[in-house]
Formats: structure tokens, C-alpha cells, sequence
């Protein structure tokens, strides 16, 4: 009779080695329409801490369906009925990507794998579909300062909120997201001054 158990270490050892220079799966993607025929694809690198593994990304971009409904008639929609993907080489150092020349107001589905020089690949992100704009619209990448956050404790001790609780627990944005029932009893004779801030 034949016995696999003296086999069994040296195998698993092989396999441990394989999976140590397989590459981590990139995490994090995220995909936005910058305008009716651009996407913009960013993500994170694996926490590996282990970048020697990735020679470069893969990014598989799948063009799902036309939404336009002019689209639908005549010979161009039946050019573009047909799902059909495009892969882009990117760099191990990049984590963005922008794609231009695709259809207008079309569902395209998005996905990223690491490959090593070997042509190992890891684990291929979870898809992520995204919808470009309809003609004309763009996604406006100016950035507006955020507004300052009131100041509700000097407002709450203005109105004569006096217990020091209260105006930790009410009047400090931060906590309020821990305030108790036993807070609410307490700080009850003061609630229309606190809630005015």
C-alpha cells in the first residue's frame, strides 16, 4: 500500500514558497467619472510592505452597456452592443489611472490585479461599475475649502449652560456621538439653550 505522508511536508513547504511570491491584491479602488468619455481609476497598494513582489498593475476595464438612448438606433449602437474589456499596464509606483475615449453615458465595470515579473497575479479586486457622464457634463475637480466648525462650547456657556458636563457631553461636536440616557436627565433643564447652538 502506498502512503502520501512522507510527501505531505515537502509539498506544503513548495506551496508555502509558491504563495510567499505571489503578489498582495491592490485594496481600495475607487472609480469616478471625470466627464462623458473619461474615468478616473485610483486605488491603494496591498499591505504587504512587501513591493519587491509587484512588478507592475493590471487594470481590466469592461465596457457593460450603452444608457444613451439616442444610441440605440442605427449602425453605431450595434458596433457597441457587444460587452468587451481593454487591459492597461500601469506601473508598481502609480496608484491613479485615467482612461479617455470611452462611450458616452455607458456603464463600464472596473478591476485591478498586481502581476509580478513572472507573470504571477494575485487576488483581482472586486468590481467596481461606474456610469460616464451624459454629453457636455463634467465632474469639477476644484476643491473648495471646507467651512469652520462652529464654536458650540462658547456659544453654550454664553447661553448659561452651567453644568460642566453638559457642555462636554452637548456642546463638543466630538462627543456628542457618546452621550448617554443618564446625560439626557441631567442635562435636561438646559436643553433649549444647548440645542439653540
Amino acid at each position: 500500500m502506498f502512503d502520501c505522508s512522507a510527501y505531505t511536508a515537502p509539498t506544503l513547504a513548495c506551496i508555502a514558497a509558491g504563495i510567499e511570491t505571489i503578489p498582495k491584491q491592490p485594496r481600495d479602488i475607487s472609480v469616478d467619472a471625470l466627464n462623458d468619455t473619461t474615468i478616473t481609476i485610483s486605488w491603494m497598494p496591498p499591505d504587504d510592505d512587501l513591493p519587491y513582489l509587484r512588478d507592475h498593475y493590471r487594470v481590466n476595464v469592461t465596457f457593460l452597456q450603452s444608457l444613451n438612448p439616442e444610441a440605440h438606433f442605427g449602425q453605431k449602437f450595434l458596433e457597441y452592443q457587444a460587452s468587451h474589456s481593454t487591459t492597461h499596464l500601469v506601473g508598481k509606483a502609480k496608484t491613479l489611472f485615467i482612461l479617455g475615449g470611452l462611450e458616452k453615458f455607458s456603464v463600464y465595470a472596473v478591476s485591478i490585479w498586481a502581476e509580478n515579473r513572472k507573470g504571477e497575479k494575485s487576488l483581482v479586486t472586486s468590481v467596481v461599475k461606474v456610469v460616464t457622464h451624459v454629453e457636455g457634463e463634467e465632474t469639477s475637480l476644484s476643491f473648495t475649502k471646507a467651512p469652520l466648525v462652529p464654536d458650540v462650547r462658547s456659544c453654550c456657556l454664553e447661553n448659561n449652560v452651567s453644568h460642566d458636563r453638559c457642555v462636554d457631553e452637548f456642546c463638543d461636536p466630538h462627543n456628542v456621538a457618546f452621550i448617554s440616557q443618564e446625560d439626557l436627565m441631567i442635562c435636561a433643564p438646559w436643553d433649549t439653550e444647548m440645542f439653540q447652538c
